[in-house]
């Protein structure tokens, strides 16, 4: 599914194991991660088995303690990242001798009406345009209706918390926060790509969702359970599909380490762990995102968030801000970028090496939903499928793979971004309300949020395979 600024279609939206050394006359094997646990974490299947340990997820370990992101890593491969410190903005860095500062809202969340006035001046100026709430009565009812249950509620394994997203609010959005907002604003959904007849049910499902929000409801969640989501939730695909597609080769050996870190050189994470630095998700938000002047930033948010790469049909240098531009912004080369912006769109476009991967019945909508938000205790859908790419793509990049590790960081970032500008609403609700839910000017604390996810998503990527 797709966070968009205009007309956006109503529904589309490893660990480091200790690796034998493998003889030279060992017959060519073949691994995926094809069974997550409650983690969301996968093994790979060797002929002698291995144990992995797993462990409460932290962004920031000691040298003891490596950073994991949902299992452990072998204590020869921890790595001092840093402790988490309050920081001046435009400063990667506390100096051991100067008074903590105030912590920043990207560290806490957002708490006070300024905070929220900071997010809607920041995503106006990455997009060039103005969001949908103008007055301070239309800032007031979005705000309102954006406040859902708390992160933990749906996220009890901490993935957020561990790339550094701490109080998130439209994560925990559903239906009823949507239901608020247009009934609060003038609003009425305008779904121009579909045909003539589907527009006219559009806008009269959307009269019955906002008159009789309780019988929708019902409908909705029938209409999800039965058409939606029936196939993936008989499937299991979030547990039982094989992560990453096409399996890694286990005679591959692992690349030098130096290799690693010249392919990764030009970021901020690379540069930061290089030197030593006690650097978070973020500090590098506030740095190179919040108090970037206009003219640093690598583009704007337009047409699709999820993607953003810049093409011929927008215009000679012509940039978005998204995927891409969030990449390109945190120093991955053009080409890369490029990668994973592409093919975390392409988890829409059911161009991936996963077959059908939107969110329509023959797809994957655990992908884009949260298939066990009504599983008290039960791990978001789509951070399991994120943590899996995510250790397909670490220990793929180690053993020099690393157009594909980028696609899979693609794949695993769009579920991701999804987690906050579908919150936890239903599929049929996202197509009654068109652009409600999920449009960058309808719903731009869900940008920043996404953004910071994605700037602590990658950061844990290149923290991984730097360690």
């Amino acid at each position: 599914m797709s966070m968009r600024v205009e007309t956006a279609p109503s529904v589309t939206v490893l660990r480091t194991l200790q690796q034998p050394q493998l003889a030279s006359s060992a017959k060519a094997a073949t691994a995926t991660l094809p069974v997550a646990s409650a983690l969301g974490t996968d093994q790979l299947k060797l002929s002698t088995p291995r144990p992995v340990g797993t462990q409460p997820i932290k962004l920031v370990e000691s040298e003891t303690q490596a950073l994991k992101l949902g299992v452990a890593q072998s204590p020869t491969s921890a790595v001092k990242v840093g402790a988490t410190v309050p920081v001046q903005p435009l400063s990667l860095i506390q100096p051991a001798n100067q008074a903590p500062a105030k912590p920043s809202l990207s560290q806490t969340g957002l708490k006070t009406p300024e905070d929220y006035q900071t997010v809607f001046k920041w995503v106006e100026k990455v997009t060039g345009k103005p969001i949908a709430y103008q007055t301070p009565a239309a800032q007031k009812a979005y705000i309102e209706a954006i406040q859902g249950k708390p992160q933990e509620a749906y996220d009890p394994q901490g993935f957020l918390a561990g790339i550094g997203v701490k109080g998130a609010v439209t994560y925990g959005r559903d239906d009823k926060g949507v239901h608020k907002l247009v009934t609060t604003i003038d609003y009425t959904p305008n779904s121009t790509h579909v045909s003539k007849p589907l527009q006219v049910f559009q806008k009269v499902a959307f009269w019955f969702f906002k008159h009789f929000p309780k019988a929708f409801g019902w409908v909705a969640n029938k209409v999800d359970d039965l058409y939606f989501v029936k196939k993936d939730m008989k499937a299991q695909t979030w547990i039982k599909t094989p992560v990453p597609q096409p399996p890694i080769a286990l005679q591959d050996p692992l690349i030098p380490k130096e290799l690693l870190k010249q392919v990764y050189a030009g970021t901020q994470s690379a540069q930061a762990l290089d030197a030593g630095w006690q650097v978070t998700p973020a500090t590098i938000f506030d740095k190179h995102f919040l108090n970037a002047p206009q003219g640093d930033l690598s583009g704007l948010f337009e047409d699709d968030f999820h993607m953003g790469v810049p093409d011929q049909d927008h215009g000679e240098g012509e940039q978005h801000y998204g995927s891409y531009a969030i990449a390109k912004q945190l120093g991955f080369s053009d080409e890369q970028a490029r990668r994973i912006g592409t093919a975390n769109f392409d988890m829409d476009l059911n161009n991936t090496a996963y077959g059908n991967s939107d969110a329509f019945p023959n797809g994957i909508p655990s992908k884009h939903f949260d298939l066990n938000k009504d599983k008290p205790g039960q791990q978001d859908t789509r951070f399991i499928w994120a943590q899996r790419h995510l250790d397909a793509a670490v220990e793929l990049a180690k053993r020099g793979h690393f157009e594909q590790a980028e696609k899979e960081l693609g794949y695993g970032l769009h579920g991701v971004q999804d987690a906050f500008a579908h919150g936890h609403i239903n599929i049929s609700s996202h197509a009654v309300t068109g652009e409600i839910p999920d449009a960058v000017k309808y719903n731009p604390v869900a940008a920043y949020e996404a953004t910071l996810a994605t700037i602590g998503y990658l950061h844990a990527y290149i923290t991984r395979v730097m360690a």
